[in-house]
């Protein structure tokens, strides 16, 4: 005794296949795309913060550049002597907002062809210390990523057996 199986017809599943491959297709580009916006955002996301870590170093470099500045101008006299308020130092000012300014654009590479870019550096001379002047550098960056600041503090003295050149006596990075 054999029974026979029922016969499957498939004639009436045939079209819901084809829509159900059709979904699967649909699915699949959709999945693909949100995979491609993904990732072109987190590659746009890296290369704005790699633009943003090189300004911030590069703000750092411009105050220093702004430091060299002062020491040169104060070594191009060494003879010069610090009393108090007169001293080699060409920084005329006290006080916030106050001093010498230099611009330093042609000198940074992130801002030299940008046409709203900015480099540039305010000198000021703080109030004077025992050991020599003090002063603060506040570099200044505008770049496409956005303006960056950075700030130092630093003292210098005249150095007794170097000729008696001006020398950095303190150094502070103020943020």
């Amino acid at each position: 005794m054999h029974r026979r199986l029922p016969r499957i017809s498939f004639k009436r599943r045939r079209g819901s296949v084809l829509v159900v491959a059709f979904g699967i297709v649909i699915a699949l580009v959709i999945l693909i795309a949100g995979i491609n916006t993904m990732l072109q955002n987190q590659i746009s996301q890296a290369d704005e913060s790699e633009h943003i870590a090189i300004a911030k170093l590069q703000s750092q470099y411009l105050a220093e550049m702004g430091l060299n500045q002062v020491m040169y101008a104060a070594n191009v006299n060494p003879d010069a002597q610090y009393s108090g308020t007169n001293d080699a130092f060409t920084v005329p000012a006290y006080g916030s907002g106050k001093g010498q300014t230099y611009d330093f654009k042609q000198d940074v590479a992130l801002v030299r062809n940008m046409s709203g870019g900015a480099a540039s550096c305010t000198i000021q001379r703080l109030a004077p210390q025992p050991d020599g002047p003090l002063f603060q550098v506040v570099a200044t960056l505008v770049t496409d990523a956005g303006t960056f600041h950075k700030t130092i503090d630093f003292g210098a003295k005249k150095m007794p057996g170097t000729g008696e050149q001006w020398v950095l006596s303190s150094y502070t990075v103020v943020q």
